[in-house]
């Protein structure tokens, strides 16, 4: 990220966070943002199955509107396309809930109040990171949205942040969100020792990309079925090798794993205390097609 200095106008992302953005739309709704291949392959499955053509309609245009082109991330604008083909793609759209899954801080006002009007009980994917083109101060527009949907941290699904996580935003990010299992956080706090970030309990966490965070505790349970793990940047407490192990050898599903700038407080005994122990069970990821 680059600040333009004497501008009122700050250049939020930079190339490379840019790409990282990107590659957390793309990371967590990887199983539900299927290529065109797996969409024809659910089609063709549908089609063949007894389920009335009323269901197969609206399971189709949930998927299309929950496709993900790489870099896309305008799902108000991809949503006003779909309801512009007929009026009865329009009803459908605003009938049912699944739709209106996405809160974002880069969206207009009146499409966040779309949303919270149209899912009233739902899950939802929760992006607290600014609009690309965004002009003037970061850190208030971020705060002001957290407000807003903090008291909604039980239907987090995706909780997703980039900015300066000050002792405010921390807590409101760190609200009660026992149905999570997404979690994106960028910290852009320049200290000698990443944050904390307190796991409560609740659904095991299945998609983990944090940058100069540390999760308290490590060892928790929900820390176990991963199938995206990033953890980048990270000062002072750090997984023991015990706590990693635990981590990669109950995610058979993972897919995805990035460990890079790691600083171990101290001499980094935490990873070499449990190096010569010769009981560790092999980790079996079959699924693995990044590292």
């Amino acid at each position: 990220m680059s600040l333009i200095p004497g501008s009122a106008c700050e250049e939020v992302h930079g190339d490379g966070e840019k790409e990282r953005l990107d590659g957390w739309s793309r990371n967590f709704n990887s199983e539900t943002s299927p290529t065109l291949q797996q969409l024809d392959d659910e089609i063709a499955a549908m089609e063949g199955s007894e389920g009335d053509r009323w269901e197969l309609f609206v399971s189709i245009l949930h998927r299309v509107a929950k496709y993900n082109e790489p870099g896309f991330d305008r799902e108000n604008e991809r949503l006003h396309t779909l309801t512009q083909v007929s009026t009865y793609w329009l009803d459908t759209i605003f009938s049912f809930p699944i739709f209106w899954y996405q809160l974002a801080q880069y969206h207009p006002p009146s499409f966040r109040e779309a949303v919270l009007k149209r899912n009233r009980v739902g899950l939802l994917n929760i992006d607290c990171v600014l609009a690309q083109n965004h002009c003037g101060p970061a850190y208030f527009p971020l705060l002001d949205f957290m407000r807003t949907v903090a008291p909604l941290s039980e239907r987090w699904k995706m909780l997703g942040f980039e900015g300066d996580l000050t002792d405010e935003m921390s807590e409101l990010l760190q609200r009660p969100a026992p149905n999570l299992e997404g979690l994106l956080i960028s910290s852009w706090a320049n200290s000698t020792a990443s944050r904390y970030f307190h796991l409560g309990e609740g659904t095991n966490i299945k998609y983990l990309d944090i940058d100069n965070l540390a999760l308290v505790p490590w060892n928790s349970t929900r820390l176990r079925g991963l199938r995206g793990l990033q953890i980048q940047h990270l000062a002072g407490v750090v997984p023991s090798l015990a706590e990693l192990h635990a981590m990669l050898a109950s995610s058979p599903e993972l897919w995805w794993i990035q460990l890079s700038n790691w600083s171990p407080r101290g001499d980094g005994a935490c990873l070499s205390d449990a190096s010569h122990q010769s009981n560790w069970t092999p980790i079996y990821l079959p699924y693995l097609t990044t590292i």
